[in-house]
This record gives structure tokens, sequence and C-alpha cells, in this order.
């Protein structure tokens, strides 16, 4: 799989839920490959690292959340030799505190069940030379193509941003019973994935956002994930889901929901902190702190359950 080498004297601990596409393919190429499986009944660290050290576990496949999850509890694994993760992007933050606690090959791979999942892997040897060079801004990245796969962007704009577009034998034939649908999504012999990237001069492509999460504001387009981003990087800011709100003169103002444990920054001082790293015009004009932000199974934000 992704030409990782995966050899049936592994055991991989897999906490992606089954149901997730990812999921699925960490546990089918392991066992195709005569490797062991491991199916936590449920995720919590305790019983993550419990079930690594029962089974001497030598791979463990998580989301973005569950590598959070796991660094505050201070979990450990020191017979874990990969670590494959996946289905939303990461901070390079958490990545590098979970790298350092527990040093292994890490694999990031992007996809859509549509495109045949995996699309493009963030190899162990990117991660090992963003760490040694201190290159953070290459953690963000989901990575190169897949061999047999043809990825570019659609309708780039002046910031070299445009629709992930992806072309394979591996990609859907159609949706079942849904041809407009179909007839949308794979146009002009593309799959168009919905999502926003961009290309580096390496050939690494990054994530933005997700097409359908665009806040237009003053007719001025905002990515919701960069929000994200920069106030993640306040100390007192441990999660954060930008959206948009209805606005009467600029169409849409940008809104956030903030996770902060103990102390809580006011606007004025969220404002001041995220000049000078985003436009101003991206900047939240509205906050609100929440005990938690809601998520579903594949540790992926409800927007739709902030109001």
């Amino acid at each position: 799989m992704c030409g990782i080498g995966i050899t049936a004297d592994e055991r991989i601990l897999q906490c992606v839920p089954q149901f997730h596409a990812g999921g699925a393919i960490y546990q089918f190429a392991h066992l195709l490959a005569g490797a062991t499986v491991v199916l936590p009944p449920r995720f919590d660290p305790d019983t993550v690292e419990q079930l690594a050290e029962r089974h001497r576990a030598t791979a463990l496949g998580v989301v973005p959340t569950m590598m959070h999850a796991l660094n505050d509890a201070g979990s450990t694994f020191p017979g874990v030799r990969r670590v494959m993760y996946g289905g939303s992007p990461i901070d390079p933050g958490v990545l590098i505190r979970m790298m350092d606690r527990c040093p292994a090959d890490y694999v990031q791979t992007y996809g859509q069940t549509e495109a045949g999942v995996i699309v493009t892997v963030l190899g162990a040897e990117a991660h090992r030379r963003a760490v040694v060079d201190r290159n953070e801004e290459l953690l963000r990245s989901c990575g190169r193509p897949l061999l047999g796969y043809e990825v570019r962007l659609g309708e780039v704009n002046g910031d070299g941003v445009g629709e992930i577009l992806v072309r394979s034998d591996s990609v859907m034939r159609e949706y079942w019973r849904r041809p407009d649908a179909t007839a949308e999504t794979l146009a002009d012999g593309w799959l168009h994935t919905g999502d926003i990237g961009r290309w580096d001069g390496d050939g690494f492509l990054y994530l933005v956002d997700r097409k359908s999460a665009l806040i237009i504001s003053g007719g001025e387009n905002v990515y919701p994930l960069e929000v994200e981003r920069a106030l993640c990087a306040h100390p007192d800011i441990v999660d954060a889901a930008v959206v948009g709100v209805v606005d009467e003169r600029w169409g849409q103002r940008v809104k956030a929901y903030l996770v902060a444990p103990g102390r809580r920054p006011d606007i004025d001082e969220l404002k001041d902190f995220c000049r000078g790293r985003i436009a101003g015009f991206k900047i939240p004009r509205v906050i609100e702190y929440v005990a938690q932000l809601p998520r579903n199974a594949s540790g992926k934000v409800t927007k739709h359950k902030l109001s």
C-alpha cells in the first residue's frame, strides 16, 4: 500500500472508524499483506495504550483529533514503528509533539471514497526532512500523488488556489441512481473533489478547505481553515471552528467558535493577534466560546450543529 512496505509480521492498532474510507483501507491493506489488525471497541487513550502493549502493536492508524487526545493523555507506544493518519488537516504542533513522544515512520494519506480512497501520500522521509529542516509548512501538506493518479487544480485564482481534480482508473464510475450528482462530480473526464488546494514549488499538494466551506465577505474569499490555524496559534486557544454568518452589509461576516480551557482572550486581543498572520478581512468579527466543538465519529467538526 502506497509503497510503504507492509509485511506479514506487522500488527496495526486500527483506531479509525471502519465506516471511514481511510480506516477501511488501512485495515484491508494490512490484511492483504497477511498482517494482524487490532480493532479497539472504542477510542480513548487509556484503552488504545493498553491494547498496543497487550498486542505488541507495530503500527497505529489514527485521525488528527485522536493524535491530539493521545498527546494530552501522555500516551506512549514504544513498539510502534509506523503511524498512519489522515481524514483532515493536522496542526504541525500536534504532529511534532506526537513525533517527539513516539518516534516512528509517519505517513499521511489524503483522498476520497469516490477517488478510490487514497490519492496523495506524505511519506515518512518527507516527515523526517520537515523536522530536520524545521519546515512546519511541509507538515501541513497532504503529499504527492500516488502512481496511477493525475491531480490538477481547476480554475486557479490569483493565489494559486483551485479545486482539486483527480483522474485515475480507480475513480468511481457513478453514484448509485444519482445521475445529476454523477454528472456534476465527474465532469470533463475529471473527478471534482469539492476540496480546494494549492501546490508548492516541489510538487506537494496542500489542502486549503472544502469548497462548500468558503465564506464570501464583502466580495473577498475567506477559507475557514486558514483562519482557524491563525486562531489556534494563540497560546490560550486549543480549538477553533470558523463559519460565515449572514450580514446585511457584507453578505457574510466571519464568526469563530473557540475552545479555551483557561483564560479566554477577548475579541480585541484576538484581532491584534491575527493581524500579520492573516489578511484583515479574514479576521473574525464575532467570537463565541464553547466547552468543546461538536465532532462526528471521524473527528471532523460538524459545523451545522454550531448556532
